[in-house]
């Protein structure tokens, strides 16, 4: 059945401006030196040579078994047994060569087999002694290559930044003299091996190794992607999760009184009951517990008072109550400690850092003698403030002190507001985050070169929308807030939160809904009949996945956008292709972080111009992100949309008329359309929040992950080597038969083809290996026999030399099913087969006796965009293009 959409066309697909560009921090020749090549050429060539004498061994045993079973070799029995026990085993067979029956008997050819034969057992043995007279030598020359990486100056500040023992560690290796007796492979320099391939392979998002920027779109430039030599700049950011929590403990100091605010709790929300009228709010902190009090007279007019001032003495004095200790300062710190009221410092949380705080309390700070408790706690802010900037343009060698001094004032900061008593500790977690940004254009794109892939690109949104994760517990929600309510009902969103919060933050999991598991039969079938490539790649036709997808867009996502993480690749036919690497929710995400990093304003966001009063409650729900930094400097960014939610502990920094309630807001039940909608009371305007930072949306509070994740759009659509698609893919013809990833299998692995849609590729090879059945090294075994035995293990599988490893953590007995939060899944570690140290990293995996996931490293090195000077660097750009519409056609046979 087909739904006749109509064809794309590549040269009217609009281009998205600008692209988010993260460039890797080494050119992909940074290793090359300290490679092996020899010694795999040596290791390569005993594999093959393994390969022939097996399967010739094999053809002279059943030779010589036909041979020893007739009449005339009855005398000669036992000696051609011992032979072909000989050449079985691989055993010294000279001598019965020429002993083990006369040569008429053996026959001319079955005697020149056995003679080259053994002439290849010699070259083996022969290019296996090479190999141990040359790998030693080669290792030592390859490990002080790699300790030369250190010279670069980029590196090594970003080395000295992840780790400063290792990097005075290489600092001693590489001195002058060196380090004779040191190991060429000890665990410093397969460290600094892991750090290496991190900053030539991976462009990292957002790390010190990697730079982030934007691309801009120039036409006839005539190659798809050009780097350009803009200039590098480094951010420095102090952790806002210790900042934040001393923000919170500022507005409670009463020296500050006079200059904090006071509010009503956003979420605050009188709702009726069978007592009567009753108050429900959020208690303080993330749980997102809901509280209620009696709408009483005497509280009603406290709030109100609360609505006409701005801080806790102007309500004291409207409440008539003068006098310090009084019970109305008993009341009003009640509400606060309950938290119907707010006390805050009117800091907004994209605003805050050390600067911003140090020049708050600076400007408040009281006069001698009342500053006893805080001119310390300024003075230590403002250390940490100079530690900062000094981070910005540190040397390599001086983030080992950064870091020692940030930890020391933010401890003895946290210590004076009494957030830590004096034999606590700051977690171990970093104090402070180093970045390199590309001032100016990062890259130039050339639109025409880009169009054929971005208009495949476009269909990945329809095609990913059966495997949404919250489709099901959103689903599973709405039948149980309907059978709670009635259909058609309408509640408050914190009353909403009361009822179904916790339940909706305890961990379950929900099989896809009938709707879905229908699409990803009608996707698995289509993939079945889609025939391989010489390679081994599946390609599904674009067009053959928009007549299959084209009505798959949900209604409510039809403004949605998504960013798309995708690396450029030569394309036969187009010219360039892409890898998808991630995809999430759009609007901006991603590239704001950038832009904050880079000091400039966000243009690109969504629907900076919807207006909530527009009149068109009918149409297209609004877009709205949340301005609350949770305490992560991740989620730091300029506004991409109009307006933003006011949530409970956080300040915005936009008007009040830019800001929405949740206690404005309702969830309501469509009877039509069967579902859960969040509606603004007073417009009628259907809301769709929007977590637009970078911090992991299960992470959040649980009243800002409620609005996300039940009517927000999903904000990771798509991982690289996350399951979406292992289920639907056959495993490859040189795999064992039958088999879903994560099962048992005899030959213990599997591999999964390469998935592309059109010149986009969806997945690359991935080959999932069983606990214990990597090539484990064993007790004495020398490196060049293991070389060989990786080598050989590796050809096996068709594993190629480079690749990205993650190891597995166990899963249950239905295979993999992703990373969970708080694992290390996701992160892959480039490996290169043909590199000593890196090789080593593959040793330590394999011996862990976890499952192992390998995946190919596409695009190749060499296949990496260049600079004008020809030097190549690993790239990945962000890449927003909006939800295409649903085709509401009627399928047609």
């Amino acid at each position: 059945m087909g739904r006749n959409a109509p064809p794309s066309n590549p040269a009217t697909t609009p281009v998205p401006s600008p692209a988010g560009v993260r460039t890797a921090g080494l050119p992909t020749t940074a290793l090359d030196s300290s490679r092996i090549p020899r010694s795999t050429e040596l290791a390569l060539h005993t594999t093959a040579l393994d390969r022939r004498i097996t399967l010739d061994a094999a053809q002279i045993s059943d030779a010589l078994y036909a041979l020893i079973g007739t009449e005339r070799a009855r005398p000669f029995k036992a000696r051609l047994v011992g032979l072909r026990r000989a050449v079985h085993q691989g055993a010294r067979m000279g001598s019965l060569l020429d002993t083990a029956a006369p040569p008429d008997l053996l026959g001319t050819a079955l005697t020149e087999r056995l003679r080259h034969h053994a002439a290849l057992r010699r070259t083996r043995a022969d290019t296996f002694a090479e190999l141990e007279r040359v790998l030693p030598a080669e290792t030592r020359s390859a490990a002080e290559a790699l300790a030369a990486l250190i010279r670069d100056q980029e590196f090594a500040a970003g080395l000295d930044y992840a780790s400063p023992d290792l990097y005075e560690d290489l600092l001693r290796w590489g001195g002058e003299g060196g380090a004779p007796g040191r190991r060429p492979l000890d665990g410093a320099a397969v460290r600094l091996a892991k750090y290496a391939g991190r900053a030539m392979a991976k462009p990292s998002p957002l790390t010190t190794f990697a730079a982030s920027g934007f691309g801009r779109w120039v036409p006839g430039i005539g190659v798809g992607v050009r780097l350009e030599g803009s200039a590098r700049a480094k951010v420095a950011e102090v952790s806002l999760l210790p900042l934040s929590r001393m923000a919170a403990a500022l507005a409670h100091v009463p020296e500050l009184a006079g200059a904090v605010q006071l509010r009503v709790n956003p979420l605050a929300t009188p709702v009726p009951s069978p007592e009567g009228e009753r108050w429900l709010f959020t208690a303080p902190g993330p749980s997102g517990e809901v509280r209620t009090l009696p709408a009483t007279p005497a509280l009603a007019a406290v709030l109100a008072a609360v609505q006409e001032t701005a801080g806790p003495e102007r309500l004291r004095i409207l409440l008539g109550a003068t006098t310090p200790g009084s019970g109305a300062d008993a009341v009003i710190a009640r509400l606060v400690r309950i938290g119907l009221l707010e006390v805050r410092l009117g800091l907004p949380d994209q605003e805050l850092d050390a600067a911003t705080l140090c020049d708050w309390l600076g400007g408040r700070l009281p006069e001698p003698p009342h500053d006893a408790r805080l001119a310390p706690l300024l003075a230590d802010l403002r250390a940490v403030r100079e530690q900062v900037d000094a981070a910005r343009t540190a040397p390599p060698g001086s983030h080992r002190h950064i870091a020692s001094s940030l930890r020391q004032h933010l401890t003895q900061a946290t210590r004076r507001l009494q957030l830590l008593s004096n034999d606590d500790e700051l977690g171990r977690d970093p104090l402070y985050f180093h970045h390199t940004v590309a001032v100016g254009a990062a890259a130039e794109l050339d639109p025409a070169h880009w169009r054929p892939a971005l208009a495949d690109l476009a269909l990945v949104p329809a095609l990913l929308a059966p495997f949404d994760t919250l489709t099901p517990p959103r689903e599973a929600l709405r039948q149980h807030a309907v059978t709670t309510y009635g259909e058609g009902f309408t509640r408050p969103f914190t009353s909403f939160l009361q009822d179904f919060g916790q339940w909706w933050a305890a961990p379950e999991s929900h099989a896809p809904i009938e709707r879905d598991s229908r699409r990803q039969d009608e996707l698995r079938r289509l993939i079945a009949t889609t025939p391989h490539e010489p390679d081994g790649t599946i390609r599904l036709d674009p067009q053959s996945v928009r007549d299959l997808c084209g009505t798959w867009t949900d209604p409510a996502a039809s403004g949605d956008s998504h960013a798309c993480y995708v690396q450029a690749l030569p394309h036969p036919s187009s010219g360039l292709g892409l890898v998808l690497n991630t995809v999430t929710g759009g609007h901006g995400t991603g590239r704001t972080r950038i832009a904050r990093l880079l000091g400039t304003r966000a243009d690109f966001g969504a629907a900076r111009g919807e207006a909530l009063d527009d009149g068109t409650a009918d149409g297209g729900p609004l877009h709205v992100e949340l301005d609350a930094v949770f305490g992560s400097a991740l989620n730091q960014r300029p506004a991409a949309t109009r307006y933003a939610i006011d949530l409970d502990g956080a300040t915005s920094h936009r008007p009040p008329e830019q800001l929405i309630s949740p206690a404005e807001l309702d969830v309501a039940h469509d009877r039509d359309t069967q579902r859960l909608n969040l509606v603004h009371r007073p417009t009628g305007r259907v809301v769709r929040p929007l977590h637009l930072g970078l911090l992991a949306t299960p992470l959040l509070p649980l009243p800002a992950r409620l609005l996300v994740e039940a009517f927000g759009q999903t904000s990771y659509a798509f991982w690289s080597d996350w399951p979406q698609l292992w289920q639907l893919l056959p495993p490859d013809r040189t795999g064992p038969p039958g088999r879903e990833p994560g099962t048992a299998s005899s030959a213990g692995w599997v591999k999964m083809p390469r998935l592309a849609l059109g010149s986009l590729v969806l997945r690359r090879a991935t080959w999932f290996i069983d606990a214990g059945q990597a090539p484990a090294r064993g007790a004495g075994e020398s490196d060049a026999v293991y070389l060989v035995r990786v080598h050989t293990w590796r050809a096996a599988l068709g594993l190629p030399q480079r690749c990205f490893l993650r190891v597995l953590t166990p899963r249950p007995a239905d295979g993999f099913t992703g990373p969970a939060l708080h694992d290390k899944d996701r992160k892959p570690v480039y490996v290169d087969f043909t590199h000593p140290h890196l090789l080593r990293v593959f040793e330590r995996a394999a011996a862990g006796g976890r499952p192992l996931l390998l995946a190919e490293a596409l695009p190749d090195l060499h296949d990496a965009p260049a600079h004008r000077d020809g030097l190549r660097y690993a790239t990945e750009f962000v890449i927003e293009l909006p939800n295409a519409p649903a085709d509401r056609r009627t399928p047609t046979c």
